[in-house]
């Protein structure tokens, strides 16, 4: 082989790897993103369709399940929860011997046109009256839920009990049929 043929071959060589190279910088790289991200893509296509055909078969359970906690919410008349709530709370501090010194209602607007009701108790008792009083509120009479509690004792013993308890309780905007 000459020394021209070699340079020939070296001129096509080096030719071809800068094509090579090209190609692969400018065709078969973008061509391989672009398949990985479609890729990404159906995945995430498929999974949401798996869920979506999920929610479509419990669908009659969900809806009775959302019939029910709007059933079980707060009235939307607010005065007439609020006088709800009081009443409710007299009489399980009375039935569990639990001495309400004071009661702090706040109403707050949440996302989605849901109306929170928020009752923060400062109380004293035993750790009975306070156990019963938790558990009337945890019967479900109310739809109330226990944001914190707060213990703190009274006396050297801990007979006495000082209780900060804040209650949430939430209206959903009834469905019109």
């Amino acid at each position: 082989m000459t020394t021209e043929e070699r340079k020939k071959l070296l001129v096509i060589g080096a030719f071809a790897s800068v094509v090579i190279l090209l190609g692969d910088k400018a065709v078969i790289t973008p061509l391989t993103n672009v398949w990985n991200s479609r890729s990404q893509k159906i995945d995430y296509l498929e999974k949401d369709v798996f869920r979506g055909r999920a929610l479509i078969e419990r669908e009659d359970f969900l809806r009775r399940r959302w019939a029910d906690m709007e059933r079980e919410s707060l009235p939307e008349n607010q005065p007439a929860a609020e006088s709800m709530v009081f009443t409710q709370l007299d009489e399980w501090a009375r039935f569990s011997g639990f001495n309400v010194s004071s009661i702090t209602p706040q109403w707050r607007d949440d996302e989605e046109d849901n109306l929170r009701y928020l009752v923060r108790i400062e109380a004293n008792g035993s750790m009975r009256s306070i156990t019963d009083f938790l558990f009337a509120i945890d019967q479900k009479l109310l739809p109330l839920r226990v944001e914190s509690l707060e213990l703190v004792s009274r006396d050297k013993r801990g007979s006495q009990i000082g209780v900060d308890l804040r209650l949430s309780g939430l209206i959903l905007p009834r469905q019109k049929p």
